[in-house]
C-alpha cells in the first residue's frame, strides 16, 4: 500500500480572509517551472516583488488562498514556524510579503500577521493511468499539450476531469509538500503533513484524499449530479 497523500483544494465556503486580485501585478514570463525532460513549462509564471496582498476580511488565516502566486496559498508566519519545527519538507524557498493590508477600513485594530511566499519542490512520482479514471479531452496538432512526455504528459491531451487517481508512487521522494510535474500547480500533501498542522491548529487549509480529487466535479459535470455536500476536509474552524 502506498503512503496516505492529499490535494490542496480550494473551498467556496471558507470564513477566512483570500487575497483578492489588484491591478497591474507583474510577472516574470521567463522564470516558469520546467520539465527537465522535454523542457515544456509546467507552471505559471513567477509574481514578481514588491509584492502586495488584500484581504478581503478581518479573518486572517495561516493558509491564505491567492491566485497570484504559483501556489495554491501563502502561509502565515506561524504556519512557517510549525512547519519548521516539526521539519515537514517539501518547501525549496520562502520569501515574505512586502505589503499586506485589509481591503476595507474597520472600527477595530485587528493586527495582520506575516505572510510568505512559498516555492515548492516537484516530485517525479507520475499518474497510473492504467488504474485512474481520467476523462482525456483532445488537442490541436502543435498544442503543447499532444506532445507526450513520460514526466509531465505521460498521455496525451487536457486531463478534463479526474475522477479517479492512483500514483507510481515508487517515484515519490517522501515531500510533506509538493508539486508534480505532471500536474503543475497542484499542491499535494502528505498525511505528515495534515496531521501536524490539525495538530497545532493551523487554520483554512482545505484538501481531499488524492484518490478523490476532481471526483465531485466529475460528477456534476459528466453525470449531472449536483452534490451540496462539501467533500473538502478542513484542518481546523
Amino acid at each position: 500500500m502506498g503512503p496516505e497523500l492529499y490535494i490542496a483544494t480550494y473551498s467556496w465556503k471558507t470564513k477566512y480572509a483570500e487575497a483578492a486580485l489588484i491591478d497591474n501585478v507583474e510577472y516574470d514570463d521567463s522564470k516558469a517551472d520546467v520539465c527537465p525532460l522535454c523542457g515544456k513549462r509546467v507552471s505559471g509564471s513567477l509574481w514578481m516583488r514588491p509584492r502586495e496582498v488584500v484581504l478581503t476580511n478581518r479573518r486572517v488565516p495561516d493558509f491564505l488562498y491567492s491566485f497570484s502566486s504559483k501556489a495554491d496559498f501563502l502561509i502565515s508566519e506561524r504556519a512557517l514556524a510549525v512547519i519548521r519545527q516539526e521539519g515537514l519538507t517539501g518547501i525549496k524557498d520562502v520569501q515574505e510579503i512586502e505589503h499586506v493590508r485589509f481591503q476595507r477600513k474597520g472600527k477595530k485594530e485587528v493586527p495582520i500577521p506575516k505572510y510568505y511566499y512559498i516555492d515548492l519542490e516537484r516530485s517525479k512520482m507520475t499518474i497510473d493511468h492504467a488504474k485512474s479514471s481520467i476523462a482525456y479531452g483532445n488537442c490541436r496538432e502543435g498544442d503543447p499539450y499532444s506532445k507526450v512526455c513520460p514526466l509531465c504528459r505521460p498521455v496525451p491531451g487536457t486531463y478534463d476531469f479526474l475522477r479517479h487517481l492512483e500514483f507510481h508512487t515508487e517515484k515519490y521522494e517522501g515531500y510533506d509538500i509538493f508539486f508534480t510535474y505532471e500536474l503543475g500547480t497542484t499542491t499535494f500533501l502528505s498525511k505528515r503533513f495534515v496531521d501536524v498542522c490539525r495538530e497545532n491548529g493551523l487554520t483554512n487549509l482545505h484538501f481531499r484524499p488524492a484518490a478523490k480529487y476532481g471526483t465531485k466535479e466529475a460528477k456534476y459535470f459528466l453525470d449531472g449530479i449536483e452534490d451540496d455536500n462539501d467533500e473538502d476536509d478542513m484542518v481546523s474552524n
